[in-house]
């Protein structure tokens, strides 16, 4: 096996296993004796500070949620169904072959408090955007592992591995790659989910007319004609197949909509699946009667209702539907609004299934039909009639959804925060003892880290948030410094936290350079980058190794009153408009804050916006409070008029309207646009900016700030990874942009440069934009 195709990438040895190449190497996670080991890292001054790949390489558990920031309770170890083994997957990147590797790693259960050495079965690598294995589970004997696994430049398919023979093999074979799957317990039945194939179109169909009815510009322009405006969810296919037999496709009136590694749920006789499936226009009229507690749910409803689609649009929003699929057909199953996000557990007859959902209003009680339009409620309905049997307690939900055996009294955990790297962890719950089975990053001991503070700072007198700051290692008290701030967080809590991330040398007193990352934070989790690993404008450790001080924003209190923070509309009239408002508010309070505490030097702030908060920081550019010294606006919504008429989505548009006040800019709600957009008011942007987008489609999307800036003489750099996924996920591009992060702030915060050769180019290009923004700056003051 070979990790790529380009020149002087190196072979690695393979184990022929079961006729499929298996990927062997010693683990570089080591097991530990003493369970009250110091899990901190240590300090000395030969410890060397951390870099980019430092970042990329670090191992880490492999759950899709776990680093979405969902805690890793019950999220550790899949347990065989008798509860005497369980596995572990971790991940981690391979910066040198460019792949992300998965390993599973095998336990005994009766082992784990004599110090097990971990028992690598297998590993997968994948060089494509996908994760090399997901969605692992136990099949009934007890020994054999079923996954949906990638190797390099290969598709992912489903496999099976026994534990006991070590032996792997490939169950499925099928021409694209699989996103999810279901398997029976005796291993005989398999439905999945796999990414539709090419269309091929004759000459003739391709000079035919394209009607033009709800297709997004950017789908338009890459030869993409269909109506599909997620098409990374509405390009599935499903099938089924039984033993060893050819998979047949299974037509759904509505097309599926599953997620990469999300559940599939299928009977355990293997007859029904049950599958979400998307929604057609905007649901039937009666859905407008749900009227949610939840104010997040009421969003999401008020936002279905009010979307203005096109004749052949179809929704995000989604239904659930049966499959029969000893039948090959399909059928609704459950009509209610947000269906198809269900939580669902079969009971083992298969006659029944137990969903946590709104359930139906077709209910002549008055009470029963009022309550059912408030809350979600765990209930049993009958298979395939969907009909309503009875509703669940919460203990009878808990033990109809355990997926763990009850006499199972060990429970592996990951133990970290802020400053302590992750560890795997066995404890008995009876007796409370406690062992250390895995230390993921044993190589971190020769890496020089600052401390993460939790930091608390008011944007009203009433409204506080949290984030993380980060601190240089060798940190100075009573030294300014420069700051980045990392964001990632709208919300509508009062009271907001972010995390500081020290540099290991910092020093009271002295003022640092600042860079704010947003997008949120966790409390309670280690991060290299300050949200998780997501890589894409996110780099906190190594810009705290650089001298900085790196703040990540933000998170709210358990206290939040989401429904009545804007009750005065102080932060905007529409609910979307008062979030992003907020959000602008709480990032600059952020500024202030540190300021007051006299860590930072306010001339060197730079700041990140990514996704939805690209947004946030265009409006901070564009209508400046403070200053920021630097800025990177990476793959997200600019709340731009460009932005706006490319996109073909009738939520899109929704949202963008509801965030510039519920105007369209059009008539009079143009002059709203012109006051509030970014768009149209470049001319204000008095910070050197960096583009970067993830896709070729996306460049639309930041057009209009590189186009403008540019014909203003205003410094904008802009870079594309072609094949980039919204949260990067390829080694290579992780440090292209990370460590283009670090170069881009050093430069414009710190008047630093890399000597690294390889980096003339980009240097020079940077040392122009310097001059334009330097007479920008002389012409600006002269005027």
């Amino acid at each position: 096996m070979r990790y790529g195709n380009k020149p002087g990438f190196k072979f690695w040895p393979v184990l022929a296993c079961g006729g499929f190449s298996l990927l062997v190497g010693a683990a570089d996670t080591v097991c530990a004796k003493d369970a009250g080991a110091k899990a901190a890292p240590a300090q000395s001054s030969t410890l060397r500070p951390i870099t980019v790949a430092d970042t990329i390489g670090m191992t880490r558990l492999a759950d899709p949620h776990y680093s979405d920031g969902v805690p890793s309770e019950g999220r550790v170890a899949q347990f065989s169904p008798d509860g005497k083994k369980f596995v572990i997957v971790l991940r981690k990147g391979n910066l040198e072959h460019n792949v992300n590797e998965f390993l599973i790693y095998l336990f005994r259960t009766d082992e784990v408090f004599s110090s097990p050495k971990p028992d690598l079965l297998v590993t997968m690598a994948s060089s494509s955007n996908r994760d090399g294995v997901h969605s692992l589970r136990w099949l009934d004997d007890n020994e054999t592992l079923a996954f949906v696994g990638e190797e390099p430049e290969k598709t992912a398919q489903v496999y099976e591995f026994n534990v006991r023979e070590r032996k792997l093999q490939q169950r499925t074979s099928h021409p694209t790659a699989i996103r999810a799957f279901a398997i029976t317990g005796d291993g005989r039945q398999l439905v999945y989910v796999a990414e539709a194939r090419p269309k091929r179109l004759s000459e003739a169909e391709r000079q035919r007319e394209i009607v033009i009815d709800g297709q997004s510009l950017d789908t338009l322009l890459a030869g993409d004609s269909s109506y599909r405006t997620y098409d990374w969810f509405w390009t599935d296919e499903l099938f089924s197949q039984r033993e060893q037999n050819r998979a047949l496709q299974i037509f759904t009136q509505d097309p599926v909509w599953v997620g990469d590694g999300e559940d599939l749920h299928l009977s355990p006789d293997g007859r029904y699946c049950i599958v979400p499936t998307t929604l057609q226009n905007n649901g039937p009229a009666w859905w407008r009667d749900y009227t949610p507690d939840d104010e997040s749910e009421k969003m999401s409803l008020k936002m279905l209702y009010s979307m203005k689609r096109r004749s052949r649009e179809r929704s995000n929003s989604t239904f659930l539907t049966l499959i029969d699929v000893e039948k090959g057909t399909s059928k609704l199953f459950l009509d209610t609004p947000m269906a198809g996000f269900s939580s669902i557990a079969w009971a083992l007859d298969s006659r029944s299934a137990c969903i946590r959902s709104y359930l139906p209003l077709d209910t002549a009680d008055a009470a029963e039909r009022k309550a059912r339009s408030k809350q979600k409620f765990s209930s049993e309905l009958a298979v395939p009639s969907g009909n309503v049997l009875r509703k669940l307690t919460d203990e009878e939900w808990r033990a109809k959804t355990a997926n763990a055996p009850k006499e199972r009294n060990v429970a592996i955990t990951i133990e970290e925060d802020l400053n302590i790297p992750p560890r795997v962890y066995a404890a008995d719950s009876k007796t409370g003892k406690k062992n250390l089975l895995m230390d993921l990053n044993p190589d971190f001991a020769s890496l020089q880290f600052g401390k993460v503070e939790p930091v608390e700072w008011s944007v009203t007198p009433k409204l506080k948030v949290k984030g993380s700051l980060y601190f240089p290692p060798d940190y100075k008290a009573g030294q300014k410094y420069p700051l980045v701030i990392q964001t990632h967080g709208f919300t509508e809590n009062l009271k907001v936290k972010g995390s500081l991330y020290f540099p290991p040398d910092y020093k009271a007193g002295q003022k640092y350079p600042v860079v704010v990352q947003t997008h949120g934070f966790t409390e309670k989790g280690f991060s290299m980058d300050g949200l998780n690993e997501w890589s894409t404008v996110y780099a906190a450790r190594p810009l705290a190794g650089k001298g900085f001080l790196v703040l990540q924003t933000y998170v709210v209190g358990d206290d939040f009153p989401f429904a009545h923070f804007n009750d005065d509309q102080r932060f905007g009239v529409t609910r979307i408009e008062a979030g992003w408002k907020f959000d602008i508010e709480a990032t600059e309070a952020a500024v202030d804050y540190l300021n007051e505490r006299g860590l930072i030097d306010p001339s060197r702030v730079g700041i990140t916006g990514f996704s939805r908060e690209v947004a946030t920081l265009a409006y901070m550019l564009t209508h400046p409070r403070h200053h920021y010294a630097a800025a990177i606006m990476a793959d997200g919504f600019d709340a731009g008029y460009l932005y706006y008429l490319q996109t073909g989505s009738a939520q899109d548009i929704w949202q963008y309207d509801e965030t510039l006040g519920g105007n369209a800019p059009f008539g009079d709600g143009l002059k709203a646009w012109l006051k509030e957009s970014p768009g149209f008011n470049l001319d204000k942007v008095a910070t050197p900016v960096r583009l970067m987008v993830d896709g070729r489609r996306n460049v639309i999307g930041q057009w209009e700030w590189f186009a403008g800036l540019s014909r203003l003489g205003k410094p904008v750099d802009f870079i594309l990874l072609p094949d980039g996924d919204h949260i990067l996920t390829k080694p290579y591009e992780r440090q292209v942009a990370q460590q283009g992060m670090v170069d881009w702030f050093c430069f414009w915060l710190k008047g630093e440069e890399d000597s690294a050769p390889a980096k003339s180019e980009q240097y020079a290009r940077w040392q122009e934009l310097r001059k334009m923004h330097e007479k920008g700056a002389v012409s600006a003051k002269a005027n």
